[in-house]
């Protein structure tokens, strides 16, 4: 067995990674760099859902092998059927929700 926080490592290493690319945008024309802002929301986003540590520590070596994590990561979120549009519609859904209820329980204590 071995005592190594692939996790760790693998937070380390997209954080470096997206360090690195981040530094490439502040490179780029301002236009060019808007076109990827998308890319460095959910790149950031996949960060941090990296740094919570929530992978075994198999799935985080497995992802260190690759060459570019954090790229990769990043194109199988372009892939995957779930889109970040459908998690935006259904929190604006939950809220609204939530809001009529909570609208109504005031309407009633108005009477």
């Amino acid at each position: 067995m071995t005592d190594k926080n692939y996790n760790e490592l693998l937070r380390k290493r997209v954080l470096q990674e997206n360090k690195e690319f981040n530094e490439e945008l502040e490179k780029l024309p301002a236009n060019e760099a808007l076109s990827r802002a998308y890319e460095k929301v959910i790149k950031e986003d996949l960060v941090c859902s990296i740094s919570e540590g929530n992978l075994t520590n198999t799935e985080a070596r497995a992802l260190l092998r690759l060459k570019y994590p954090l790229d990769e990561l990043y194109s199988e979120w372009l892939h995957n059927d779930m889109s970040y549009n459908d998690m935006l519609r259904a929190t604006i859904k939950d809220r609204a929700t939530s809001a009529v209820r909570e609208m109504k329980s005031q309407a009633l204590d108005d009477r």
